[in-house]
This record gives C-alpha cells, structure tokens and sequence, in this order.
C-alpha cells in the first residue's frame, strides 16, 4: 500500500484558500446571493416608495373632501345670506304696516292675518340661523349698531343706552347681516 504523504499548503495554495476572504467553494454561492439581496433590498425599497405615495394620495383624498364640504357650506352660506337679505325689507314693511295699523285702531282680520305671515315669515328666517339684534336697553355696540341720532340720557336710559331703535338689524350663526339703526342716549 501506497502511504500518503500529508500535503503542505504553499503559497500558491494560500492565496487559492483566500480569495476575497472566503474558502474556494464559497465564492458561487455569495456572488449569487449579492444579486438577489440587492433584488430583494431593491423591492423593499419600491414598496415603501409605494406605500408612502398611497399614504400620500389617502392624505390628499381627505383635504379634497374637505375643501368641497368647505366650499359647499360658503356656497350655501353665501345663497342663504342672500335670500335673507332680500326677505328683510319685506319683515321691516310688514312690521311698519302693522304698527301703523295697531295704532290707528285697526282691529281687522287684515291686520291678523298680517301677524300670521309676519311670524311665520320670521320663523322661517330664524330656522336658518337669523337673529334679531337686541337693541332698545342696551349698550351700544358699533359692531351690531348704527347710531343715528342721539337722545338725551334719562333715568331709564343713561349714557350709552340705546332709547329708540328705527331698523332692526339681524345677524346670521353669528355675523352680522345688518346692523340696527338706533338713538342712543347722550349726556
């Protein structure tokens, strides 16, 4: 029988053993392993580009939507205000009709069927938010009045009172659609 020598690594040999810091076999298997963890690194990557432009465009679909129910409500507000505005003359006529008849001792079914549509007509009004501007004992507000004229102060209306309104002004979920005119009391 043959003995076999043991075999003595060279130099040669060496540098055959290392390559790129890896054993002879290695090599095949890392360098196919590089292309699909640069693919699978690769995918990842697309997939949170992806996710972060649905994220993005869900974002976007929202302030969209927002925007419309935004805009709906001015349109809304702004057709509204519009309507009220064109109805107000009509309530200050009929409120100056009924006074006047009140007044001259008119106690007719005419005059109560002109307080019926009056409410009503009010009613309809404060269904869509308007409201009548307080006026006649209390302070003057130049944001919500119109001073006109000015009385002279009295014990029931002292300095800065409003004694006398001659418009009434009206206000809609908070702003002002017309001031009232009014007299205030003046030392």
């Amino acid at each position: 029988m043959h003995s076999k020598k043991a075999h003595k690594p060279t130099e040669e040999d060496t540098h055959k053993v290392r390559i790129n810091g890896t054993e002879p076999g290695q090599e095949t298997a890392e360098s196919e392993a590089d292309p699909v963890d640069k693919r699978i690194a690769d995918l990842e990557a697309k997939a949170a580009e992806s996710h972060e432009m649905y994220l993005r465009a869900v974002a976007e679909m929202k302030n969209i939507k927002r925007r419309h129910a935004e805009e709906a409500e001015t349109i809304r507000d702004t057709a509204t205000k519009a309507l009220v505005m064109s109805l107000l003359p009509v309530v200050d006529d009929m409120e100056r009709a009924l006074e006047t008849a009140v007044n001259s001792g008119d106690d007719s079914t005419l005059v109560t069927g002109v307080q019926l549509v009056l409410s009503k007509l009010v009613a309809a009004l404060e269904a869509v938010g308007v409201k009548r501007i307080p006026s006649v004992g209390t302070e003057f507000d130049p944001a919500y009045h119109e001073a006109v004229m000015p009385t002279e102060a009295s014990e029931e209306f002292p300095n800065g009172i409003i004694s006398a309104e001659l418009r009434s002004g009206y206000t809609q979920h908070g702003h002002v659609l017309r001031p009232s005119m009014v007299a205030v009391a003046r030392d």
